[in-house]
């Protein structure tokens, strides 16, 4: 779902080096402090202002939200292979 905010610029898109996964997982992200701080409140503010409800996937944007705002922080394992996910997927975003 983050993708597709991202494509569709719901949410501050990442730059380079903002948002880091494993290589072939992007289901574990690591996120710059800087840019998790920007993100969380576009997130928290869409949310406020009632955009999650206009959509038919509210449940799914609430869940994405609260599982945004439970994550954890955690450094980057040093010993994995990590990969830019603004470089991984930023060519399938409209301009």
């Amino acid at each position: 779902m983050l993708f597709q905010a991202f494509a569709k610029k719901l949410f501050v898109r990442p730059c380079k080096g903002d948002i880091q996964s494993r290589a072939g997982d992007t289901s574990i992200l690591y996120f710059k402090m800087s840019y998790y701080d920007s993100l969380k409140e576009d997130i928290q503010k869409a949310y406020w202002e009632g955009k999650y409800r206009e959509s038919n996937a509210e449940v799914e944007w609430v869940r994405l939200m609260n599982d945004f705002l439970s994550a954890v922080t955690e450094d980057m394992p040093i010993q994995c292979t990590l990969e830019d996910y603004y470089e991984t997927v930023s060519y399938y975003w409209p301009k």
